[in-house]
């Protein structure tokens, strides 16, 4: 009986939690920061996102300081182009159920940026259009 009723909880953990998926959405800027835990404060960048890519909800938290972050589940790229699922934290006001702003938009601004600036800063650049290509099957079309 005992293994009977941890069966049903584990399964109906399972249905009580349906994947939620978000935009990034950052009207500041192209890029916004993944970061290691739910604070820019305390916690250090670990990657970073692109408007207009989808990211996976693991669970909302209100941080120490009251502000709030999802912690999500997100593709990067490795500087040598080969991509990984990764988790990190990201402020909430950077995600949202629709976007006005596009992959393509923030590639555009990628790479305007990056035109100017030196070779390493052209690879992330690339990096993040690849990882954004990867993540939005309709990004460009």
């Amino acid at each position: 009986m005992r293994i009977l009723i941890s069966i049903f909880l584990v399964l109906s953990a399972n249905v009580a939690f349906s994947e939620e998926i978000l935009k990034v959405c950052n009207t500041g800027s192209p890029i916004t920061n993944v970061r290691k835990g739910p604070s820019a404060k305390d916690y250090p960048k670990i990657g970073e996102i692109i408007n207009g890519q989808d990211v996976e909800i693991i669970r909302r938290v209100t941080n120490s300081g009251g502000y709030d972050y999802y912690e999500i589940k997100f593709t990067a790229a490795l500087s040598n182009g080969k991509l990984f699922e990764s988790t990190g934290f990201v402020y909430h006001e950077n995600l949202s159920k629709t976007c006005n702003k596009t992959v393509a938009e923030a590639v555009s601004e990628i790479e305007n940026a990056a035109a100017a600036r030196s070779p390493s800063e052209k690879r992330v650049a690339l990096r993040h259009i690849k990882t954004a290509d990867s993540n939005s099957k309709t990004a460009w079309g």
